[in-house]
């Protein structure tokens, strides 16, 4: 599969497994940029998202000095998960997880300090872009 950035394209090696990551930078008027990754992970068979995100939380709590603000179930048409709000040091995070197939997809925001209301608008909107593509993969 050929992956394409503005102005690049590149392949990646036979035999490797896609786990993209996709990293911006989200500039909303009149306040500060904030970052965006997504991550594609494949999930364990056998596993249920509740069950991933559990595990992962334990790994970031014990590595990261994560503290979990809130979970709440997220659900757009085709898509169904979790999202998360935590903070990191001074970092204000924000983690959308949704299941689709063997794999899932993590959605992450942070900022320095606390979001603001352009911040989440902007990060709402992308959120409400997402959608399921014609392999019923996100």
């Amino acid at each position: 599969m050929t992956y394409h950035l503005p102005g690049f394209s590149f392949d990646p090696p036979e035999n490797t497994q896609d786990n993209s990551i996709i990293a911006l930078t989200l500039s909303p008027p009149n306040t500060t940029p904030f970052n965006v990754h997504f991550i594609h992970s494949p999930i364990p068979l056998e596993t249920t998202l509740e069950e991933f995100i559990i595990k992962d939380l334990t790994i970031r709590k014990e590595h990261d000095d994560y503290i979990l603000k809130w979970k709440k179930p997220y659900q757009q048409t085709n898509l169904s998960g979790f999202i998360l709000a935590g903070f990191i040091e001074e970092t204000d995070e924000r983690r959308l997880y949704i299941l689709s197939g063997n794999k899932v997809l993590i959605l992450t925001a942070h900022t320095q300090g606390i979001f603001s209301s352009e911040q989440l608008h902007t990060l709402n909107q992308l959120v409400q872009s997402l959608r399921v593509n014609t392999q019923n993969e996100i």
